[in-house]
Parts: C-alpha cells; sequence; structure tokens
C-alpha cells in the first residue's frame, strides 16, 4: 500500500524444482517468508487457471491458505467470461466436434518436430496452442486456421505422402478431409467472426484499472 493505494510490484521470476503444485507452492513460500512478517498480512493470491495453480483441494492455491489462513483465491475478473464462452458453447454438438477437432490440429503439430518443419515451411507461421481455460488463446488459433486454412491442407497432403509412421498418415489424412469439410469450414467462420468481440471484452476484463462499473458497461456495449 501506498497512500492507502494498492501498488503492484515486480518481485522477480523463480524456477520451481518441479511442476507439481507442492514444489510450485514452496518454492512461493519461500519467496513470501522474505517479504511478509506476520503471516495474517497475506489476504489474497491469485493464479492462471490451471488447476495445479487454483484446484481447490490439491493446487497451489490450498498448499497457500494452508500456511496463510487469510489469503483467499481471487480469480480475475476474465475468468467469469471464459467460463460463460465455455458453457456456451459446450450447448451444441456440433460446436463441440468443432472445438474438439480444432484441438486435434495443434497437438498433431506439438508432437513431432518434423511436422513443425514442414508446417514451418508451407504456412510459414505456428499455430497457438489452445487453451482449455482461457479463450483468448483460442481465439488465435481459430483465426491462424481460418486464415492459412489452405496451407494447412498443403501441409496434411505433404505429410501424409513423405511420412513413414502410419499414425502420421493417417492423422493427416483425417486433419486434411476435415479442413476440407463443409461444416468444420462453417463454423470456422461463424467462431472467427464472434471471436474478436470476445477478445475486446477479455482485453478490457483485464486491465489494472478495471473495476464494477466499467466492467457493465463493457458487457453492455458486447
Amino acid at each position: 500500500m501506498s497512500r492507502e493505494i494498492p501498488v503492484e510490484r515486480f518481485r522477480g521470476f523463480k524456477n520451481p524444482p518441479g511442476h507439481d503444485a507442492k514444489s510450485i507452492a514452496e518454492c512461493i513460500q519461500a519467496s513470501l517468508e522474505k517479504v511478509i512478517a506476520k503471516l495474517e498480512k497475506l489476504i489474497s493470491q491469485s493464479y492462471d487457471g490451471t488447476n495445479v495453480m487454483s484446484g481447490q483441494h490439491a493446487g497451489v492455491q490450498a498448499f497457500i491458505q494452508c500456511a496463510y489462513k487469510n489469503a483467499q483465491y481471487v480469480h480475475c475478473y476474465a475468468h467469469q467470461l471464459n467460463l460463460i464462452v465455455g458453457k456456451a458453447t459446450s450447448q451444441n454438438q456440433q460446436v463441440r466436434v468443432f472445438f474438439s477437432n480444432l484441438s486435434d490440429i495443434t497437438s498433431f503439430f506439438n508432437k513431432s518436430p518434423q511436422r513443425v518443419a514442414i508446417l514451418d515451411e508451407t504456412v510459414r507461421k505456428r499455430i497457438p496452442y489452445g487453451s482449455a481455460t482461457r479463450w483468448n488463446f483460442k481465439s488465435r488459433t481459430i483465426n491462424t486456421v481460418y486464415e492459412y486454412r489452405k496451407q494447412l491442407v498443403e501441409s496434411m497432403g505433404k505429410i501424409e505422402s513423405t511420412s513413414k509412421q502410419a499414425a502420421a498418415i493417417n492423422q493427416a489424412g483425417a486433419i486434411r478431409r476435415m479442413l476440407e469439410d463443409s461444416k468444420f469450414v462453417f463454423w470456422l467462420t461463424v467462431f472467427h467472426n464472434i471471436m474478436p468481440h470476445v477478445d475486446v471484452l477479455y482485453n478490457q476484463l483485464q486491465k489494472t484499472r478495471t473495476d464494477a462499473a466499467l466492467i457493465r458497461k463493457q458487457v453492455n456495449v458486447f
């Protein structure tokens, strides 16, 4: 606090010994012990949406609250938007299939440097890996696939003709057919036009000066 106004300060980067919740929590606690003399002074904590960090029972937040009883977990304003968009897109069976297929594309390239090399050669752009909880990342994936769909079809055809692995050939063929499927193209176009509006609202909710009144105004505009 500075003159009764909360001030955000950067404390530094830390490299925990492991990526499990306990290791990360212990790394955070070691840093907190240097700056917080009284345990009750820590009154909140906030992380990204992954279960390792925010899980209520076994996440980092649970370990921290065991030591700092007043450290309530606080979601960012954009968290509710992520939940709403996730709920809305789960109501239609075709939309669920679309997003499942979309994740297949990113997963396919993330598993092989050889496939990424073909992607770089043909598309000259990496496909952002979507997040299950953060829709601004899915928006980037949608936009990239929409803009480079024809080049992705070409990439899949090249992988089919050059790969020596049966599984890769089958996957590339399935994704190529999916990219040419009229239903997939329809939903890709729909969400390519919808997601920019979601991005605008998401970015407004992420601003440091956001408050309830501003959120209401932005939601009404949306």
